[in-house]
């Protein structure tokens, strides 16, 4: 068939790409094409997350999401050579730090504000630092921010590999719209939604978002979280790749059988299979971890 200049790009150069790139991988295992959580169940339902994909964590408030983005910002920055940023609207550098060491060292970050060490631990938290400051995570806490401020501050990074922001509710889409309306909200969101899309794509690095669901959650029969959840949040569950949401059985039940223990919920995969995967979750360590019986990856 005769290409006609300039109107569609032919079958054969999408098939010549695709070639190439499954060559490329058959002779370079090792090439990072996608960057992982760390957390093995959760990475065999995702395969990853891809370049160019829009990745939302959406919860109620303390179930979690902030930590969950620290433990894949930190394995993320460890393991693939490439600048990991993350904004903040909300807590400073300094905390979200606060929250690493405490990972980094395992020492409970009570101890940590207080200051009250043993010397076993103050050998641990000196280690701790020293990882965390050799790594390659960049935190920019900055709650004035638009997107189109964080997306110029990426576009100075030369070695990119992914980006987190925390969260999509605080971020100002720039527009000067001061009615607060509902319908000016959820253009709101669209913007914002089409511009961390934009990011990712024209940038070719997952961008992850973290999202408050509002507390109509709390008064249904299922707290859990539903794609519907996002409806309020303009076009973010039609421009996102993947979506999880995040719930705690503890967090409406105190008596709950299931203590610490988070269900990471895949309410949408573009390149994978749904499911629930849960995770231990030690609030205090700020750290996510494998239960015992999870399905090997494969």
């Amino acid at each position: 068939m005769e290409k006609i200049e300039n109107v569609y790009e032919p079958i054969s150069s999408f098939v010549h790409k695709v070639y190439e790139d499954v060559h490329k991988k058959s002779i370079n295992p090792t090439d990072i094409t996608k960057l992982f959580s760390g957390l093995f169940s959760l990475d065999r339902l995702t395969n990853g997350f891809r370049k160019r994909d829009l990745i939302v964590v959406a919860s109620r408030p303390g179930m979690g999401k902030t930590c969950l983005a620290l433990n894949i910002a930190s394995y993320a920055a460890k393991l693939s050579g490439r600048d990991i940023v993350y904004f903040s609207l909300e807590m400073s550098g300094q905390q979200l730090v606060s929250r690493l060491l405490s990972k980094e060292s395992k020492i409970i970050e009570n101890r940590l504000k207080v200051g009250k060490l043993h010397k076993n631990e103050w050998d641990r938290f000196k280690r701790a630092a020293i990882s965390i400051s050799d790594s390659s995570l960049v935190i920019i806490d900055d709650a004035t921010m638009s997107i189109t401020d964080m997306y110029n501050k990426c576009k100075l990074f030369n070695n990119l590999g992914l980006v987190i922001i925390d969260y999509v509710q605080l971020i100002s889409s720039g527009s000067n719209d001061p009615t607060g309306k509902y319908e000016n909200r959820v253009q709101n969101f669209t913007e914002i939604s089409r511009m961390m899309k934009v990011m990712a794509v024209e940038l070719n690095i997952p961008v992850i978002c973290l999202s408050q669901l509002n507390r109509d959650i709390d008064y249904r029969t299922n707290q859990k979280p539903a794609l519907n959840d996002l409806r309020e949040f303009g076009s973010l569950s039609q421009d996102a790749d993947v979506i999880f949401g995040l719930y705690r059985d503890d967090y409406y039940d105190v008596e709950s059988g299931n203590p610490d223990t988070v269900e990471v919920i895949i309410l949408k995969n573009r390149h994978g299979s749904g499911g629930t995967v849960p995770l231990g979750w030690l609030p205090e360590r700020a750290t996510f971890y494998e239960l015992p019986g999870q399905p090997a990856w494969g």
